[in-house]
């Protein structure tokens, strides 16, 4: 879980100095006044306590109920997508240019509070973005099995029959959509290749997200679990992004 998304704010409204020594108070009356003083993402996060201690498994669990019905709170899923892989990359750079992608505000310069071109409001609780001081290791024991049920699922890909799918590429520079099809089995080079061929864009510079998570180079769009007909956005940097 990354922790580069936060920094603390000086709150709106707050009392400012003008000419004669008089103090005026500030006002935001709307969503888009909060446009006002965007912020880049910092690397303090927030502090937290659950109400029972929790392990790992049982906190990834609670994230990823949050992450899969975000969308159903409203604002925009690629948008919810960009978001999630900014909160959970350690990359501060790397987090900057997903929210850079899809033109979000942050007005504190954390990923609690943020809003859209449109005005739309994307909050997101404290537990999505560190981790709390109560938190409980899990034993080795359930590590192991953990392991060993993702090398049974990685096994059973290469047996699985093959399959055709189609997805949408859409470059976070321009907004414009490629369409690509291939093989279930095809990776996140595949992906970025295809874009180097008909943008002449370096693989180097190019990050494949999808349900808020990078989709690497070694990584099958099986695994990483991508259905058909879907948009994957395909983060453009102007200097290769450091590895994931």
């Amino acid at each position: 879980m990354g922790t580069c998304c936060f920094r603390a704010a000086r709150e709106a409204g707050a009392d400012e100095v003008v000419a004669g020594g008089n103090r005026r108070h500030q006002h935001q009356t709307s969503p888009v006044g909060a446009f006002v003083g965007n912020k880049l993402i910092c690397t303090k996060a927030p502090t937290w306590v659950a109400e029972a201690p929790i392990t790992s498994g049982q906190l990834r669990s609670k994230r990823d109920a949050f992450w899969d019905t975000a969308p159903s709170y409203g604002g925009k899923p690629e948008i919810w997508q960009a978001l999630r892989a900014a909160a959970e990359t350690d990359d501060v750079a790397t987090a900057q240019a997903f929210v850079d992608a899809v033109n979000v505000t942050l007005p504190s310069g954390n990923l609690t509070l943020v809003y859209d071109e449109l005005g739309n409001k994307y909050e997101i609780p404290p537990y999505c973005l560190s981790d709390p001081s109560n938190l409980v290791q899990e034993s080795a024991l359930n590590m192991d099995q953990l392991s060993g049920g993702e090398a049974s699922s990685a096994a059973g890909v290469s047996s699985s029959a093959e399959e055709q799918i189609m997805l949408r590429l859409r470059l976070s520079t321009t907004n414009e959509d490629l369409e690509w099809k291939g093989p279930i089995s095809s990776t996140g080079a595949d992906l970025k290749n295809f874009v180097q061929l008909h943008k002449s864009i370096p693989p180097e510079r190019l990050r494949c997200l999808f349900g808020g998570k990078i989709i690497t180079d070694n990584l099958s769009l099986k695994v990483a679990k991508v259905p058909a007909e879907v948009v994957v956005i395909m983060a453009v940097f102007d200097e290769p992004p450091s590895s994931p």
